[in-house]
C-alpha cells in the first residue's frame, strides 16, 4: 500500500462530510444508548447531496484548509463553513457537522449551542479521541438543553494532523523548539505538548491504516514521544478490537510493514537556519508560507519598483499544480529555466490553436461560397479550441503565478544579496577558517548586504559547523554583531547548550561520505553564480524577466537525517543507528525490546520532534529516487529559518511567549 498521507486524510474528511458512520481512522460513540445513527433521516438534500454546515474550531480549520477549497466543500453539499466561537444565527432543518478538538471550550460551546437550538441535528466529530471525562460532560450539557434526541453521533475522527502534500505532513504545534528545550517550563506543560505530538502521530497511522515498527534515539524528546506512543497502539489494539481491526486493517493485510522514524531537531540543527537554494525552501524562507498559501508583492500591468508599492497576492501552491509538484523540490535557478520554457509552451500552443482557427474560417468559405464540408472542418476547430480552452487557461494561470514568484524571490535575493550567503554557508564545512571569519567580518560590516536576520544567520552557521572556531574570534563577531544592532541571545543559548550537552551537531558519517548540509566543490559555486546572475539579468518586471537563464543543479545533498533513514530503512549491520530504540508495538517484549525484523524496509514515515523544514523533506525525496523507496516526512511544524531563530534567541534570553525581537523583524 502506498503512503499517501493527503490522499488518505482527504478520503477521511470526504466521508465525514457525506455522513458516513465511521472513516477508516473513526470510532462511533453514540451518546443515546440505541447507537442513534442517522437510519433513515437525509436531511435536505438535491441529487442525493445532504446540504449541511461545517461548524470547526481553529485547529480543524488548518487540517481543512490544504485539503479542500470553497468548491470541494460545495461539492460535498456544504452551505456554510463557520468558526465555532464565532456568534452564529440558527439554522433550522439543516444538519450541522462539527469538526473540532476534544477540548472542555470546545465541549461547553457545543453544549451552548444545543440549548440555543441552532440545528436541526448535531455530528460531532472530534479530530482526536475525546477522554471520557469530556464525553461525560458533553452527555450531561445536552441531556439538560434537552438535546440528546438531535445528537446524530459523537465520532473520533483521529484527524489530528495537517497534511501538505502526499509526502508531507505537520502537528501544527508552534514554537516547539522552545516548549521542550525551556528549563522554566514545568514537567506537566511538558508532558501535556508529549502527549499532544502523540495523539497527532497517533491520527496520522490511523489514517494510514498502518501500524509501524519504531526506531528512534535514546534519552531524547523523541525517546519521550515513541514510548508514549508504542504504549498508545499497544492499548488500542488490545482494548478496541474489531474497531481496531477495521482501522488498521491494511497494516493486517500487508506482509511489509513501514517503519515510523521519530527524531529529535537537535540531529541538526544548522539546516533551519541555513539559507537555501530550493524552490519550496526558498519561499518558505522569504515569504510568509503557510499551509501551502504564500503572498507575495506583485507589480503588474508593466510596473516596476518606482512606481509605486506593489499589491500583495496571495496564492495556493499544492499537489493540484503540476509545476509546483514537479520542481518544489528543484534549485531555483533550474526552476526559473523551466517557468521560461513553460511560457514558451503557452505561447506555442496558443498559436497553434489560433492559427488553426484562422486555417478553418479561411477554408470554409472559398471564392464567397460555402460549402458543408468545410462548414465541418471550422465546427471542428472551433470544437477543438473550447475543449482546449480550460488546459489553456490553467496553463497561463499557473505560469503568471510562477512568474510572479519567481520575479518576487529574484527582487529578494538582489536586496539582501542572499547569493553571497549560500556561497559563504556552503563553504563553512570545509573552507579555511581564517577566510570565513573575514567574510564574516565584511558581512556584519556591509550595511547593506543582507538584513539582521541573514547576519545572525551565517554566523549561527559558521559556530554550528565549524566548533573549533577561537573562543576569540567568535567573541569578535558575537560583539561586531551586537554593535551593528542584532541580538546574539540565540548564539548564546546554543553556546550553553554545547557546553551542558556536549552537543554534537551530526550523527556519526558512514563511510565514504563527508560531513556537512551543504553544496559540494565547483558545482556549488555554479548554483551560486546561477542565482547571482539571475538577480543581475532582471532589469524588468515583464514577461522578459526569464530570459536567457541558465539551469544549474547542486549536487544532492547529504543531511543528517537522510544518512540516518538510509541506515534504517536498509538494516545494515554496524550502522551509526544501532543503538537507536527498537519498538515494536504488535510484537511480545522480550527482555525489554521487541525483536527485531532484519529485512530492509521499503517504507518508512519520518518524524521530527522540535521543528521541521522543507529541505529535509525534500532531500529524503531525493532519496526515495536513489532508493526506491517510499518515505513521507512529517514534524511538529515546519518552521520558517528567522523563526526558528528567534526560538533560539528566546530561549537564550530567557523570554517566554514573546515577540519576536525587534532586530530580528
Amino acid at each position: 500500500m502506498a503512503l499517501n498521507v493527503q490522499e488518505c486524510q482527504k478520503n477521511a474528511v470526504t466521508k465525514m462530510l457525506l455522513l458516513q458512520v465511521a472513516p477508516s481512522g473513526g470510532m462511533e460513540d453514540p451518546l443515546r444508548g440505541g447507537g442513534g445513527g442517522m437510519s433513515g433521516w437525509g436531511g435536505p438534500s438535491t441529487e442525493g447531496v445532504t446540504w449541511k454546515i461545517v461548524i470547526y474550531d481553529r485547529f480543524c480549520q488548518d487540517v481543512l484548509a490544504p485539503l479542500m477549497k470553497v468548491g470541494g466543500l460545495r461539492r460535498h453539499g456544504v452551505t456554510l463553513h463557520l468558526p465555532l466561537h464565532s456568534e452564529r444565527s440558527a439554522v433550522p432543518e439543516v444538519p450541522s457537522v462539527y469538526f473540532v478538538e476534544p477540548t472542555p471550550q470546545n465541549i461547553q460551546r457545543i453544549i451552548a449551542d444545543c440549548q440555543r437550538n441552532l440545528y436541526e441535528r448535531y455530528h460531532l466529530n472530534f479530530s482526536s479521541s475525546i477522554p471520557r471525562p469530556l464525553l461525560e460532560t458533553l452527555a450531561q450539557g445536552v441531556l439538560q438543553a434537552n438535546s440528546v434526541h438531535q445528537i446524530t453521533r459523537v465520532v473520533d475522527r483521529f484527524l489530528s494532523f495537517v497534511s501538505l502534500s502526499p509526502s508531507q505532513f505537520s502537528l501544527n504545534l508552534t514554537n516547539a523548539y522552545r516548549t521542550l528545550h525551556d528549563a522554566t517550563i514545568q514537567d506537566h506543560e511538558i508532558e501535556a505538548f508529549i502527549d499532544r505530538v502523540v495523539e497527532g502521530l497517533f491520527s496520522v497511522l490511523a489514517t494510514l491504516g498502518v501500524v509501524p515498527v519504531i526506531r528512534c534515539p535514546p534519552n531524547d524528546a523523541a525517546e519521550m514521544v515513541a514510548r508514549k506512543l508504542e504504549a498508545r497502539l499497544r492499548e488500542f489494539l488490545s482494548q478496541r478490537g474489531s474497531s481496531a481491526s477495521s482501522i488498521f486493517a491494511s497494516s493486517s493485510a500487508s506482509l511489509q510493514r513501514p517503519v515510523l522514524i521519530i527524531l529529535d531537531r537537535d540531529i541538526d540543527l544548522s539546516v533551519m537556519i541555513q539559507h537555501t537554494w530550493t524552490y519550496q525552501a526558498l519561499i518558505h524562507d522569504v515569504f510568509e508560507f503557510k499551509l501551502n498559501r504564500v503572498t507575495v508583492p506583485v507589480y503588474e500591468g508593466g510596473a516596476s519598483e518606482g512606481d509605486g508599492p506593489p499589491k500583495q497576492k496571495t496564492y495556493d501552491l499544492d499537489s493540484s499544480d503540476a509545476f509546483w509538484s514537479q520542481y518544489a523540490g528543484v534549485a531555483f535557478p533550474a526552476v526559473a529555466t523551466a517557468i521560461h520554457e513553460a511560457l514558451n509552451e503557452y505561447n506555442r500552443r496558443m498559436q497553434e490553436i489560433q492559427s488553426g482557427q484562422a486555417s478553418s474560417a479561411s477554408s470554409a468559405m472559398p471564392n464567397g461560397n460555402p460549402e458543408l464540408p468545410m462548414e465541418e472542418d471550422l465546427t471542428a476547430g472551433l470544437a477543438s479550441a473550447i475543449n482546449a480552452l480550460p488546459e489553456m487557461t490553467e496553463k497561463k494561470r499557473s505560469v503568471d503565478m510562477h512568474t510572479n514568484l519567481a520575479t518576487a524571490l529574484v527582487n529578494e535575493i538582489k536586496a539582501r544579496e542572499l547569493d553571497k550567503y549560500y556561497e559563504f554557508e556552503d563553504e563553512v564545512p570545509g573552507g579555511s577558517l581564517t577566510s570565513l571569519v573575514s567574510q564574516m567580518e565584511a558581512f556584519i560590516k556591509h550595511s547593506t548586504r543582507g538584513t539582521l536576520v541573514d547576519k545572525t544567520r551565517a554566523l549561527l552557521v559558521l559556530y554550528l559547523l565549524r566548533q573549533n572556531i577561537p573562543k576569540q574570534q567568535l567573541s569578535a563577531l558575537s560583539d561586531a554583531l551586537t554593535a551593528a544592532g542584532a541580538s546574539t541571545a540565540a548564539l548564546d543559548y546554543l553556546q550553553n547548550l554545547a557546553s551542558i550537552k556536549s552537543m554534537q551537531m551530526e550523527v556519526k558519517t558512514l563511510p565514504g561520505q563527508t560531513a556537512g548540509t551543504s553544496l559540494g566543490g565547483a558545482a556549488a559555486k555554479t548554483a551560486v553564480s546561477a542565482l547571482g546572475g539571475l538577480a543581475a539579468k532582471v532589469t524588468d518586471h515583464g514577461r522578459g524577466l526569464l530570459k536567457g537563464v541558465k539551469a544549474f543543479l547542486p549536487q544532492k545533498k547529504d543531511l543528517p537525517i537522510t544518512r540516518i533513514v538510509e541506515a534504517i530503512l536498509e538494516q545494515k549491520p554496524s550502522s551509526p543507528t544501532d543503538h537507536y530504540l527498537y519498538l515494536d508495538p504488535k510484537a511480545m517484549q522480550v527482555g525489554g525490546e521487541a525483536p527485531r525484523m532484519r529485512t530492509p524496509f521499503k517504507q518508512a514515515l519520518v518524524f521530527v520532534v522540535g521543528g521541521g523544514n522543507f529541505v529535509e523533506a525534500h532531500a529524503l525525496q531525493e532519496l526515495v529516487l536513489k532508493s526506491q523507496k517510499q518515505v513521507v516526512y512529517g514534524c511538529t511544524d515546519f518552521v520558517a529559518p528567522c523563526q526558528f531563530v528567534t526560538e533560539l534567541s528566546d530561549l537564550g534570553s530567557g523570554r517566554q511567549g514573546a515577540s519576536p525581537p525587534a532586530d530580528l523583524l
